[in-house]
């Protein structure tokens, strides 16, 4: 019954964010095939991530190779005992296009039960803008290229800086 499976979820010491089911007859299994993406003998149920409510009270854009990423900075959110005050805002696209707002309320969750993910955002009483208007390593200008915002700074530290920890990664 899947009240009792659920019951015997939340005694684990781990979290968990589904279950598959299997047939266990395997013979049976078998004569069921397999699609492009699954065996047709199992079926994969996953849970509704927990959200919490929080505030957005700044955006923080940290330098990549080539652009700047923007992370929200909320109030801290508990789900289970771990804390979350940060999650990526992916690009500046994203924030125009939610208009998104320093003060606006954000709804949090947890997808997989561990990447803080913003699913939801309300305008605030009192919003300011997030965009980035200089870039945070060298305060050059920034300038906008297709969804992302950039440093215009070529020899900006903190590009260089991303681009030099890439490189270093694939030579491993």
């Amino acid at each position: 019954e899947w009240d009792g499976i659920k019951r015997q979820i939340l005694t684990l010491h781990y979290p968990m964010d589904g279950i598959v089911i299997k047939i266990a007859d395997s013979t049976y299994a078998e004569s069921l095939g397999v699609t492009l993406h699954h065996p047709r003998s199992a079926i994969a149920f996953k849970f509704q991530n927990k959200t919490r409510t929080t505030t957005l009270r700044e955006v923080v854009w940290q330098c990549g190779k080539t652009k700047l990423t923007p992370v929200a900075v909320f109030d801290a959110v508990d789900f289970d005992g771990i804390s979350v005050k940060r999650a990526t805002l992916h690009n500046a696209a994203y924030i125009t296009e939610h208009d998104i707002q320093i003060g606006d309320e954000l709804t949090i969750e947890r997808a997989g039960a561990v990447i803080p993910k913003v699913t939801e955002y309300k305008a605030g009483p009192v919003r300011q803008p997030a965009l980035a208007k200089v870039c945070p390593s060298c305060n050059a200008s920034v300038v906008k290229k297709g969804i992302n915002i950039c440093c215009e700074n070529d020899n900006c530290h903190g590009t260089v800086i991303a681009r030099l920890s890439s490189d270093a990664k694939k030579s491993k």
